[in-house]
């Protein structure tokens, strides 16, 4: 039987997963990739659309490794328990309450725009 070939991607996470992390001479020696692909597969991928934390020490060369999930936050805490208790009510107001302190603007956002009392329209000029 042959078994599936794993991905670059899997190969990326497997040696990140390592307790020692991965050097970025590593990472390219694994997946034919060139240095600057590897940066952005990280930055990209892994930090900003799986949500992971990679961390990185300086020296020479740079390792890098998956950073372990810190515990959450009070604020996300706070919203699994009133949602895990069946408390839509009791979940929104926690919410709301939190709203104004994070920045938020609650409001309706406009559906249409206002015209420009000063706008003319384009004049129109016919071909000659």
């Amino acid at each position: 039987m042959s078994k599936k070939p794993q991905s670059k991607a899997a190969m990326v996470l497997a040696l990140l997963k390592r307790p020692k992390g991965a050097t970025l001479a590593e990472i390219m020696q694994a997946t034919s990739w060139q240095a600057h692909t590897v940066r952005g597969f990280i930055s990209g991928t892994l930090r900003k659309k799986m949500g992971l934390t990679v961390g990185s020490t300086k020296g020479k060369p740079r390792v890098y490794a998956i950073v372990p999930r810190k515990p959450a936050s009070g604020f996300d805490q706070g919203l699994a328990h009133a949602l895990l208790m069946g408390a839509f009510a009791g979940a929104l107001s926690y919410v709301l309450q939190l709203t104004p302190m994070m920045g938020f603007n609650a409001g309706p956002k406009p559906t249409t725009k206002t015209p420009n009392p000063m706008h003319k329209p384009a004049r129109r000029t016919k071909r000659r």
